[in-house]
């Protein structure tokens, strides 16, 4: 990752699913400010050891969608 990049928050979508928890754990491994989006509640990333944000996003709401990306780059 180039240092620009590590500077701002990144949003994961999909992060309770297989690839987007492994993506997430990466992230945060490689010092981005992540926040995990999914879209039920019930699938927040359980990775409790996690630095990051959880937030709930359902693309049929988009209020959601523009407060999970808040102050994301």
């Amino acid at each position: 990752m180039s240092e620009s990049s590590q500077s701002g928050r990144v949003l994961v979508t999909g992060a309770g699913g297989a690839v987007g928890r492994e993506l997430t754990a990466m992230l945060v491994g490689a010092g981005a400010l992540v926040r995990a989006a999914v879209h039920r509640r019930d699938d927040l990333v359980p990775e409790k050891d996690l630095d990051i944000d959880r937030v709930v996003v359902d693309f049929a709401a988009p209020d959601t969608l523009l407060a999970a990306l808040r102050d994301v780059e």
